[in-house]
């Protein structure tokens, strides 16, 4: 018998939906670096596709944690 210490699907969404946010955070926060460091030009695409990750990442941890408290 295994004691509770494998990983759940809810504990895998969860960490899935961290990686995501904070991919998204930094994202974001290179948005805002570039034009500053660049003199005014844009960030690449891939930049602002990352940044869409957040939105994405905090619906995915609170459906982990959602799923996780629930009584199997």
């Amino acid at each position: 018998m295994g004691t509770g210490t494998g990983r759940t699907p809810a504990r895998t969404v969860f960490a899935a939906g961290v990686v995501l946010f904070l991919c998204g955070l930094v994202a974001i926060g290179t948005l805002f670096l570039v034009p500053a460091v660049w003199s005014g030009h844009t960030a690449p695409l891939p930049v602002y596709l990352l940044a869409m990750c957040t939105p994405v990442g905090l619906f995915l941890a609170i459906a982990g944690t959602i799923a996780s408290g629930r009584p199997r």
